[in-house]
């Protein structure tokens, strides 16, 4: 590891000298040395490629708990559209750990934090707090994450035999899947709530369902 690491920042600014480095620091990554893996992406000259490997990076100091050296690592992003992606990842991973407050504080500073609110709805129904939940899913702007959370909430009822709770979870995520203003990214989400009818055993839904996925598919084609 240490050798390939050598190589790819010996080797000259290039396309290659990019893919190097982009498959070297996943492996350090994957070992826990965040210090290397920075200090690698940031001899990138590429600032697209660079500001990736940096995510990839913050996102791993989140997971280790160093949210500071996340947090510093975002900054250094150049993008500001990926800059607020670095942040929604650790967002994201502080609010699957149970860290909700913090997950909150950083998702303040996200530009669509739809994602990160759908992360902690997530969260707080798994932990029993359904109403919390409920009243979160309500901040969120974005259909399509609220319909997402709501089918990973429906996914846990279903874990334990609550087929009742599990299908009224459903039926609201099939009225906010109407409300998604893309047609293709619509359709697969009716679809894919109806197949989670079916696990719920509400064939009758989901043939419902999957009959206005049918019908907007219809729509598309012609």
């Amino acid at each position: 590891m240490a050798a390939a690491a050598f190589i790819a920042d010996r080797m000259p600014q290039s396309d290659d000298r990019s893919e190097a480095i982009s498959a070297v620091v996943p492996r350090f990554l994957a070992r826990g040395e965040v210090d290397l893996a920075a200090g690698l992406a940031d001899t990138v000259d590429d600032p697209h490629v660079r500001d990736r490997l940096l995510i990839a990076v913050a996102a791993k100091c989140a997971e280790l708990d160093d949210d500071e050296y996340a947090m510093q690592l975002a900054e250094a992003i150049e993008e500001y559209g990926l800059q607020s992606q670095a942040r929604e990842a650790i967002a994201l991973i502080k609010a699957a750990k149970g860290d909700l407050g913090r997950a909150r504080e950083i998702a303040a500073e996200v530009l669509h934090p739809d994602e990160v609110l759908a992360g902690i709805a997530i969260k707080q129904a798994e932990s029993g707090d359904e109403d919390a939940a409920t009243e979160t899913l309500a901040t969120i702007d974005y259909p399509s994450s609220s319909a997402a959370a709501l089918m990973a909430m429906a996914a846990m009822r279903l874990a334990k035999d609550d087929h009742l709770k599990a299908a009224e979870y459903l039926e609201s995520a099939a009225s906010l899947g109407l409300e998604i203003e893309h047609e293709e990214e619509r359709i697969r989400m009716l679809t894919d709530i109806g197949s989670a009818f079916i696990d719920a055993k509400r064939g009758d839904k989901a043939i419902e369902t999957f009959e206005r996925a049918r019908v907007f598919a219809e729509e598309l084609d012609n």
